[in-house]
């Protein structure tokens, strides 16, 4: 990821990184996914920010109930649908 958002930064692309939501049934079940959706944030917000990028935490914004999951990880359409519109604002209010 770092390669890439110095290239992008190199080429004056505007990058961006999305997290996209997981089911919060998952979360709280695996302890290792816990630690990963705590450090994976984190992680992803330091090289966005070093290297110009931006990154979008879909997960922490919209919570999402399983109404929106298609399995276990995949957003189905109406899932799919909300986390699109919530992207289109974050790139529109991000480019202005």
């Amino acid at each position: 990821l770092e390669r890439i958002t110095k290239k992008a930064q190199n080429k004056n692309i505007n990058f961006y990184f999305v997290q996209q939501p997981y089911r919060q049934a998952q979360i709280d079940k695996y302890p290792h996914i816990q630690k990963i959706m705590k450090s994976f944030p984190k992680d992803i917000s330091k090289i966005m920010e070093q290297h110009g990028g931006k990154f979008f935490n879909a997960h922490d914004l919209l919570q999402l109930n399983d109404d929106y999951f298609a399995d276990r990880s995949h957003l189905n359409d109406k899932g799919s649908k909300v986390v699109s519109e919530q992207i289109a604002k974050f790139i529109d209010k991000s480019e202005k």
